[in-house]
């Protein structure tokens, strides 16, 4: 029960949609600051997957829009009408301003980290809260100036710029990167197939 007094169940199927569907919208904001855009047919496509990657993972299909301009409305109707500024998605924030230091770090290392957890922090912080739809910057009362918009602008055209000349090894998570080498070696060995 919530502080309202209202039931709920983390596995509710409409809950487990949102969490699902709002990494497609997140997927897509991030890319258009860090990276380019995409275009509706590749939105379309992206979308397509994410079904699919939801029936994978027993999201209920009558939860999952059917397409993009439904999966649009759906997110502009969950924010406006059922997204809420709870005390934990607020407490999450503030905790994400000063990241804790890693469990295993050494003791003379753990004071060396304040500086670096603080800056750390307040980097995702600010990339965290200038990605959201304002909708939802407004809804949760998170302050966003048009000089922040223009600091994370210029942030985000660094990082496009810059990503695409850094090795594979450093533009994606160690499992992306070891599946792709994976992928590429699978197809070197695979024998050509004769023409008829």
């Amino acid at each position: 029960m919530d502080e309202q007094g209202r039931h709920y169940h983390a596995l509710n199927g409409e809950a487990w949609a949102w969490v699902h569907l709002s990494l497609f919208e997140r997927f897509i904001a991030l890319n258009r600051y860090f990276g380019t855009p995409f275009t509706t047919a590749q939105e379309r496509r992206l979308y397509a997957e994410s079904r699919q990657l939801g029936a994978i993972l027993r999201v209920p299909e009558r939860e999952l829009p059917a397409d993009l301009e439904a999966f649009w409305r759906y997110f502009d109707d969950m924010v406006s009408r059922r997204l809420e500024a709870h005390a934990t998605a607020l407490d999450v924030l503030t905790v994400m301003r000063g990241t804790p230091a890693p469990p295993r770090l050494p003791a003379p290392l753990r004071r060396l980290w304040t500086p670096v957890g603080v800056g750390a922090g307040e980097f995702n912080y600010f990339v965290t809260v200038g990605t959201l739809p304002p909708a939802v910057r407004e809804k949760l009362g998170l302050r966003w100036t048009a000089r922040d918009e223009r600091r994370l602008r210029h942030l985000g055209h660094a990082v496009a710029m810059l990503t695409p000349r850094l090795p594979e090894r450093l533009r994606y998570m160690p499992i992306a990167y070891h599946a792709r080498r994976a992928a590429r070696s699978s197809r070197r060995r695979r024998p050509e197939r004769l023409s008829a």
